[in-house]
């Protein structure tokens, strides 16, 4: 598989728009302005002279500014004078904000007794919410002499204002035209999309690397698939390309199953035989396995403990994946022990006779009093959000939310196919089975059968969940995979689907570019 990226064409960019805010500090609505009086005072006389100060704070600061891009400092006012008064003077209007301040300058001659007029300033950039809601502006004449009695002059404040322009990105839709590939060697083609909402469309492995023999386990854990068969370990970081494992360490016995957690895959089969290994690649075979010769039959790890189960009736523990122990009180008789899972606190084990049994600890078991299966054999179980799911023979399928009673799904959609494996991922439970059939379920209770498959007839043996895909594996050699709830692409040059995205200022800033790690 190529890796390659989805990235905009560039009449698919964001656009930035500007925006701007205009936060008030004083306006009285009409023209005949707001005078500052001599003691700091506003009054509408204009019969005082300006000579001290006067402090306001900025109103009106009713959003955020983001990405600011530039701030202006307006004032609307006009000097007042009586007329042949020589006085001169200069007013000064002064915005603190953040720390700096910025300065507009009013100079009273007797040629500025006229209208209103607006004067502005830039002011810099970077300032927050916060340091704008401390903001203030003062007004103080800096120099001032009289050489006339009377009235001198004032001024006449209509309105300052601090306005702020700011950039956002638009919420845009884009399209599939909208798109293209750009791949590894900076190649570029159209992009298609399909949807991919639910595990209803699985799309079998390019490489499995199991020829035609039978593969009965996967997992997921640390970045990688692992799947087990008959003597064969392989891996995959995307499902779809996978490598044999150099060192598998079971020689030709079939290997039945696998788990993930701690840092160690952990994989079980025929002839007692338990490997582990850090990296899928190089396996080590258990000192102690504690099974003898009997056949494992599943693994599953939680809580600091790896558990695997077996024919016989055989449970054994470990805390490293090298030295087993045998549980004291299995629990099971002599029935087969088929699958096992953590979920909850509880390890949960299922097997023959349709008998169910959970624990703390791995080494003492209670058999689920209301386990609903009758006498069907059970041949998997998984957890998640809130359910324990188990399934079985005869298209069985039931669920627990405590592992001791146990309700048949209303509509398992399986007739009396047998059902082998598990998982669960994404919001939906994924059950496989006999003849290809593959179902999928919100809530344990109502399932339906997935559309295409794609596995023929082959009995799938197992499935697993891991960095949004689905992935199961057959009799003959086959793995397949499915997305979950997500939308997946393809690198065909001809459209199947309508795709959108929709992008909104509070997930990307100015010049972020949307972009997806993709394999085609």
């Amino acid at each position: 598989m190529t890796i390659a990226y989805l990235v905009p064409s560039a009449n698919a960019s964001p656009a930035t728009i500007l925006s701007t805010n205009t936060y008030t500090l004083i306006d009285d609505g009409g023209t005949n302005g707001l005078v500052a009086d001599a003691d700091g005072s506003v009054n509408t006389t204009g019969s005082d002279e300006q000579t001290g100060t006067a402090t306001w704070a900025l109103t009106d600061l009713t959003e955020t500014p983001t990405s600011v891009s530039s701030a202006t400092f307006r004032v609307r006012a006009r000097l007042v004078c009586p007329a042949n008064n020589d006085d001169t003077g200069t007013w000064q209007f002064r915005l603190s904000v953040g720390g700096s301040t910025y300065d507009i300058n009013w100079v009273a001659t007797t040629d500025n007794n006229a209208g209103f007029a607006n004067r502005t300033i830039a002011v810099g950039t970077g300032f927050t919410k916060a340091q704008y809601d401390a903001a203030t502006v003062t007004l103080d004449q800096t120099a001032y002499s009289r050489t006339k009695g009377g009235d001198g002059f004032y001024i006449d404040i209509d309105a300052f204002e601090l306005e702020i322009d700011y950039s956002v990105l638009t919420p845009a839709f884009y399209d599939q035209a909208d798109f293209h590939w750009r791949d590894d060697d900076g190649s570029e083609s159209a992009a298609t999309f399909i949807t991919g909402d639910e595990p209803d469309v699985w799309t079998q492995a390019t490489t499995p690397s199991f020829s035609t023999t039978a593969i009965y386990g996967v997992t997921y854990g640390n970045g990688l698939y692992v799947a087990v068969g008959t003597g064969k370990i392989a891996y995959s970081t995307d499902a779809g390309v996978w490598t044999q494992a150099a060192t598998p360490s079971f020689s030709t016995d079939v290997i039945r199953g696998v788990a993930y957690g701690s840092g160690l895959y952990v994989a079980v089969g025929n002839s007692g035989k338990i490997a582990y290994s850090t990296d899928a690649d190089t396996w080590t075979q258990a000192t102690t396995p504690s099974f003898s010769t009997s056949s494992i039959q599943d693994v599953t790890y939680g809580n600091g403990t790896y558990v695997a189960v077996g024919v016989s009736g055989k449970i054994a523990y470990s805390t490293d994946g090298d030295a087993w122990t045998q549980s004291t009180t299995p629990s099971f008789s002599t029935d087969t022990i088929n699958g096992v899972t953590f979920g909850n606190g509880l390890y949960v084990a299922v097997g023959g006779s349709g008998k169910i049994a959970y624990s703390t600890d791995g080494d003492t078991w209670t058999q689920a009093t209301t386990p609903s299966f009758g006498t069907a054999s059970i041949y998997g179980v998984t957890y998640g959000n809130g359910l324990y799911v188990a399934v079985g023979n005869g298209g069985k399928i039931g669920y627990s939310t405590d592992a001791n009673t146990w309700t048949q799904a209303t509509t398992p959609s399986f007739s009396t196919t047998q059902i082998y494996g598990v998982t669960y991922g994404s919001g939906l439970y994924v059950a496989v089975s006999s003849i290809g059939k593959i179902a999928y379920s919100s809530d344990g209770d109502t399932w339906t059968q997935a559309a295409t498959p794609s596995f023929g007839t082959d009995v799938i043996r197992g499935v697993a969940y891991g960095n949004g895909l689905y992935v199961a594996v057959s009799d003959a050699g086959k793995i397949g995979w499915s997305p979950s709830n997500r939308t997946t692409f393809s690198g065909s040059d001809e459209a199947e689907y309508e795709f959108t995205i929709e992008l909104v200022a509070a997930d990307l800033t100015a010049g972020d570019r949307l972009q997806f790690r993709l394999k085609t």
